[in-house]
């Protein structure tokens, strides 16, 4: 938050003050959302089922401090990628809601139909059917498996566990 404003603020937050000669507060707001930078924090985490940050180990946090030229140029960079990456999320967003809206008419009406019949799962074309799932897929199992078998083996089947999925990684 960029102000010079007296407030008051809630225990779990930080307040940063900045000294404007030295450092560029929009390049600090670039900063701290850097992965070295958010790693470090996220590791210095204090407290018991939910964590926090505390001010001292904010305090000792280590940075890189270009001249304050450079951090204006770099923030201004990183936060013209920031202005392009919102527009692409409400774009994204946009066709997001098209989508559903398309889904929903095709998926109940189909295309080109014109008369319609009422079913158990609602109003649908005519001539389309109401089936089991079960009745049009080869097997329906649930995704519990515990150890690699001999019919996941011969088959090819590879087996993924919940612990083998890692932030963006599956090992």
């Amino acid at each position: 938050v960029e102000c010079d404003t007296e407030f008051s603020i809630y225990e779990s937050i930080i307040a940063v003050k900045i000294k404007s000669e030295i450092f560029f507060p929009k390049y600090l707001v670039q900063l701290l959302q850097d992965t070295k930078i958010q790693s470090n924090m996220l590791g210095a985490r204090v407290g018991g089922a939910v964590g926090h940050l505390n001010l001292q180990t904010f305090r000792k946090l280590i940075i890189s401090l270009p001249t304050l030229p450079e951090q204006q140029k770099i923030a201004e960079i990183l936060s013209s990628v920031d202005d392009h990456i919102e527009k692409l999320d409400e774009t994204i967003s946009e066709y997001e809601l098209l989508k559903k809206g398309m889904m929903k008419k095709l998926l109940t009406e189909g295309i080109g139909h014109t008369e319609f019949k009422d079913t158990e799962i609602g109003r649908i074309p005519k001539d389309w059917e109401v089936r089991k799932l079960g009745e049009v897929c080869d097997e329906v199992t649930i995704g519990l498996v515990t150890s690699m078998t001999k019919h996941y083996v011969d088959n090819g089947i590879p087996l993924i566990r919940n612990s083998d999925i890692k932030e963006n990684l599956i090992i």
